[in-house]
């Protein structure tokens, strides 16, 4: 019996994806939809806002057809499918294949990374984690950004540098515009060592690369604008902002106060950005309180998940970052809104990569 099991997940793993990852994935994203609908009916007035499939992104810009929507290949996607709202069929099926694909690429990396055991825990625990079971079914902008983190993932892994992945990363881009830094950075670097290499078609391929990725990102009204994000930080916007917090410590606004209070808005947005939803970003955690005993669960649900999800990413790194310093260039993507609107949907892309950090914690000593 010990080797056929071992047979089972050493010369066949692909088996253990299909008839043990996607099962479990898919009785997870059931419980989701039942779980979810049940929750919008007894909340009843509450509905449009608690619903699992409640429109992150402004459905005027994705679902009217309109080019000049901040992520327009996903607009255009939207208008082939004539996709009008998120809890369509269509919408809900592009989510769960996309995810699919996306988990499909991470568990290569995975077998690539991962003992036998620690390669099943980091298994269940992707099918199993709540949010991105919710975020399964939601056909948002995030989800692109998820499959585009995990292909580079697999490119910086394997050590690709075919022209396929640029072209998929100007793809990715039109789907999701804040992926634009990642993609320059990444590709900028890849330029340099074409350039020490003396590969001249590389060369060419990397700076045309480079270019289309910023024109794309830059292409429509709802461009990838720096200034937004200045915006959130420097304003009473929302009771985390650096300039909240000066100002609740009665402190004055000069470069000295934003220096000392640091510290807590490094904390506090890590916290946030890694275990809570956007409306204690918004509201404040007083929102929860107010709620009484479900709101205290709240947060104790919140707080463990920003303490599992620290504990996985800092161990991804650990593991990793001496063989693979470029995976530094995956955290691009969470640096903006880790400073400006901390909340976990943008952690949603890296959250994959913490809990392979956190299957990578038991691989060391197990056969």
């Amino acid at each position: 019996m010990g080797n056929n099991f071992k047979d089972l997940i050493f010369e066949k793993k692909n088996k253990l994806f299909i008839f043990y990852y996607i099962p479990i994935k898919l009785i997870a994203i059931f419980l989701v939809l039942v779980g979810g609908s049940i929750l919008s009916e007894s909340l009843g007035q509450f509905n449009s806002t608690y619903s699992i499939f409640y429109q992150v992104d402004g459905p005027q810009y994705y679902f009217g057809c309109s080019l000049n929507s901040a992520n327009v290949l996903f607009t255009i996607l939207s208008c082939v499918f004539n996709i009008k709202s998120s809890s369509a069929i269509a919408a809900i099926g592009i989510a769960i294949f996309i995810t699919l694909i996306r988990d499909y690429i991470l568990f290569i990396c995975a077998k690539h990374l991962l003992k036998s055991f620690s390669l099943i825990i980091f298994l269940s625990i992707l099918a199993l984690h709540p949010y991105l079971a919710l975020y399964s079914v939601k056909y948002t902008t995030d989800i692109f950004a998820c499959l585009a983190v995990a292909v580079l993932f697999y490119q910086i892994i394997f050590n690709k540098r075919q022209n396929f992945f640029k072209i998929l990363a100007i793809i990715f881009v039109g789907f999701r515009n804040n992926l634009m830094p990642i993609f320059i950075i990444f590709y900028v670097i890849e330029l340099l060592i074409n350039i020490r290499e003396k590969k001249y078609k590389g060369i060419i391929f990397s700076f045309l690369t480079i270019i289309i990725v910023y024109l794309i990102s830059q292409s429509t009204d709802g461009r990838y604008d720096e200034r937004y994000i200045n915006i959130l930080i420097f304003s009473d916007q929302n009771p985390y902002s650096w300039f909240s917090i000066v100002n609740y410590f009665n402190l004055e606004h000069n470069s000295f106060s934003y220096l000392l209070v640091s510290p807590i808005l490094v904390i506090s947005h890590l916290i946030l950005l890694t275990g809570f939803r956007e409306s204690v970003f918004v509201l404040g955690i007083e929102f929860l309180i107010d709620l009484g005993i479900s709101g205290y669960i709240q947060i104790l649900i919140y707080s463990a998940l920003s303490i599992f999800h620290i504990i996985g990413i800092s161990n991804f790194y650990k593991k990793l970052i001496k063989d693979s310093p470029v995976l530094l260039i995956l955290l691009l993507y969470v640096i903006p809104s880790f400073i400006a609107v901390a909340h976990l949907r943008y952690f949603l892309p890296l959250m994959p990569l913490s809990l392979l950090g956190v299957a990578m914690l038991l691989n060391r000593n197990n056969n």
